[in-house]
């Protein structure tokens, strides 16, 4: 699995949250919080997905931040 900075995972998920569903939409709070926990687990999941595949690329995550935008 790759490492992850907790941080900034925290930050990305954060940004996401404006895009949930309102807890109007659910006939009670357990689904709601089921939805959440579901997403934030798929969240999770494509995160850590998208460092492996740039990890396998051989561009180490770390080294992200000191590239040229065209080539992220």
């Amino acid at each position: 699995m790759a490492r992850i900075n907790a941080e900034k995972f925290a930050q990305a998920y954060i940004q996401t949250l404006p895009h949930t569903k309102s807890p109007s939409e659910f006939e009670n709070d357990d689904e709601y919080d089921a939805y959440m926990d579901t997403r934030f687990r798929d969240y999770l999941s494509e995160y850590v997905h998208v460092i492996e595949r740039i990890e396998e690329m051989g561009t180490p995550v770390s080294q992200l931040n000191d590239l040229p935008d065209e080539e992220v």
